[in-house]
């Protein structure tokens, strides 16, 4: 859903210019920051418009939202809003078509005139693309319904014409069995005894009728499929107009709601969670005049407020910069000026039930939001050893790659991962802790020690064994990649996180150059399965003589659905959580493509003698059918 129901509610009494009652019994505004109750008596001012028509017009956006009317009555009543549901009934919303396309316009229709000229425009603008989103999904959906009618047609043609033939094939081919057998009868019908298995077989393939030309059932079941093909071409252009219009939406409800930006607001609303920043970097965020309720172009958060990986404290981060804290981005010195280590890097976070990590975010309502989350998996490096660039494989393995003890589900690495042994156990690489990433543990004390990426960790581990000076030395050639082996476990798995370790040397590797620029690029969903690539100028290594890349992949969890292998292509998961008219189609073609299987896997199965033989008027030749059974091994007549 693009929109929580309570911040739905806020969104509707507003335009109503509905005022509530705070803990205090003192009135309040709904956009107010503050909690309020809803009271529709004496203390409410409804301007113009009923306190009938409020309850209207918000279970109605609820399911323009895709709500159920219950789940809507439901809110209204956690409000103190007794609802008739009589009134309400739901009848006529059952005759209301399957559709992908919801809009919020109701929703947001606020008087535009309280608004600044130039957001008008934007909001006019945006409702101008709505529109036009809203007519392209209806003509597709029109295209989708048109076509698949038609596959089902030519799917049901390739049916009744391939019953049709193989009803003739069975029909010609019991007349040739009789006639076979009559004409087997009568050759030796003055000397049965000379009755030959073989002979009868020659006589009954001779009569056999040839199998049909299957040319026209084919030629359906193809021009179904091309149609089945189109319809997902088309149902993908919904999805993608679709995900448009929530962004759109998402806009326009930014534009209408007062944003908070008050950075000792936010902070007061923090405290409240028992959450502390330091006044210096509200003062980074003040300084550069950030906008803290800033959305993604996936309405997503763009600031999130979480704790830093190496020393718990809470932050401020921004995802449009790679995720890092605003300390990194304005502070002097990389931030070490302000916290310890600069707090690093978020990158991504993915929301999980038992998120070991709470973020907060500012809603489009300026409310403050939990997640519940687990912080970006370990960012191993990945050497490229036969020169096609580094890669992921689709293939999703279980791997602990975050090294917190828990298996997680990854893409695998198409190529070789530099790992060591932190904890002298002889196993290299038993788990993310053992890469070189963000979740490197060198010291071994079970945790992170805080590197921003793999090549900040190889570097320190080659600075502690004192074969690097970070000046004019930055190459790690043969003897030292021997000592690492030997003192750290340095080894290389070269066929993904699962694979047997292998020594450099084995693998020909002589020479790692960990660069001196700590400049790195961001590549997102590098290999289209979510991931992202990091690269770093001059971070090659030599192999066999000749030179390649390694570079850094951060890993997204993938789900536990996910097969191996399957990486789910069939667009956006993010659509409807009911069934759209996108979800029906879907299940609509799957199931005609299951039919046309079906009719491919019985094109060549026509009937084979033995189930001529049980045939009425063919069972008075039973005494010769004992002729034709196999004996030996010999096969039945096909």
């Amino acid at each position: 859903m693009s929109m929580s129901l309570d911040a739905l509610f806020n969104q509707v009494a507003s335009n109503f210019g509905i005022l509530g009652t705070n803990s205090n019994g003192n009135t309040q505004g709904v956009n107010s920051g503050e909690s309020y109750l809803f009271d529709f008596g004496e203390n409410t001012d409804v301007k113009n418009q009923s306190y009938d028509e409020f309850i209207e017009e918000y279970i109605e956006a609820a399911i323009s939202l895709g709500y159920t009317r219950e789940e809507a009555i439901k809110e209204l009543e956690a409000n103190d809003i007794t609802v008739d549901s009589s009134e309400y009934d739901s009848s006529d919303d059952d005759s209301k078509e399957i559709s992908a396309n919801t809009s919020l316009k109701k929703t947001i229709a606020v008087d535009k005139s309280e608004l600044p000229e130039e957001v008008q425009e934007m909001i006019e603008e945006i409702e101008g693309k709505l529109d036009k989103n809203d007519s392209e999904i209806k003509d597709l959906e029109s295209k989708v319904k048109k076509l698949t009618e038609e596959a089902e047609k030519e799917i049901e043609e390739a049916v009744a014409k391939q019953d049709k033939l193989k009803d003739e094939y069975d029909e010609d081919s019991k007349d040739a069995v009789s006639s076979a057998l009559e004409e087997y009868i009568a050759a030796n019908k003055e000397n049965p005894g000379s009755m030959d298995k073989s002979d009868l077989q020659e006589l009954i393939k001779k009569g056999m009728p040839n199998k049909p030309d299957l040319a026209e059932v084919v030629a359906s079941i193809t021009a179904a499929s091309d149609l089945l093909d189109e319809v997902d071409d088309c149902l993908e252009d919904i999805n993608k107009l679709t995900q448009e219009s929530k962004n759109l939406e998402a806009q326009i409800s930014q534009l209408t709601t007062k944003q908070v930006t008050d950075c000792n607001q936010i902070a007061s609303m923090l405290e409240e969670k028992g959450v502390t920043i330091s006044d210096e970097e509200w003062n980074l965020a003040e300084t550069n005049n950030l906008d803290l309720s800033e959305k993604m172009e996936d309405g997503s958060a763009r600031y999130i407020f979480a704790q830093g990986q190496e020393d718990g404290e809470y932050h401020i981060y921004d995802m449009a910069q790679d995720g890092a804290s605003l300390a990194r981005l304005y502070g002097e010195n990389n931030g070490y000026c302000i916290v310890e280590n600069g707090n690093g890097y978020i990158r991504n976070y993915n929301e999980s039930e038992n998120g070991s990590n709470t973020v907060y975010s500012l809603n489009d309502c300026g409310e403050l939001e939990e997640t519940q989350a687990c912080y970006s998996t370990c960012s191993p490096l990945s050497f490229d050893l036969n020169g096609d660039g580094v890669k992921t494989s689709d293939k999703v393995i279980d791997y602990d790659i975050d090294g917190d003890g828990e298996v997680d589900k990854i893409n695998d690495s198409s190529d070789a991962v530099l790992v060591f042994d932190k904890d002298g156990d002889g196993i290299s690489g038993a788990d993310g802790s053992e890469c070189f990433g963000n979740n490197t543990d060198l010291d071994g004390d079970g945790k992170a020690d805080g590197f921003k990426d793999g090549f900040e960790a190889l570097k320190a581990l080659a600075t502690d064994a004192g074969l690097i000076n970070g000046k004019d030395d930055n190459v790690l050639d043969e003897n030292d990649l021997a000592v690492l082996e030997k003192d750290y476990g340095l080894k290389m798995k070269a066929n993904g996180y699962n694979s047997e370790v292998q020594s450099l040397a084995d693998l020909g590797i002589t020479e790692i150059n960990l660069a001196q620029t700590d400049s790195t690029t961001l590549t997102d969903d590098f290999d289209g399965n979510g991931n992202q690539l990091m690269q770093q100028e001059g971070a090659t290594f030599t192999i066999n003589g000749e030179t390649r890349e390694y570079a850094d992949i951060w890993h997204k969890k993938q789900d536990d659905e996910v097969e191996n292998g399957e990486q789910s292509n069939l667009y956006s998961s993010e659509i409807q959580e009911h069934e759209s008219f996108y979800d029906l189609y879907k299940n609509i073609v799957e199931n005609l493509r299951n039919k046309i299987e079906n009719i491919k896997n019985s094109l060549d199965s026509y009937t084979d003698i033995d189930e001529l033989l049980e045939d009425d008027e063919l069972k008075k030749y039973s005494d010769y059918f004992e002729l034709l059974k196999p004996e030996d091994n010999e096969e039945k007549i096909a």
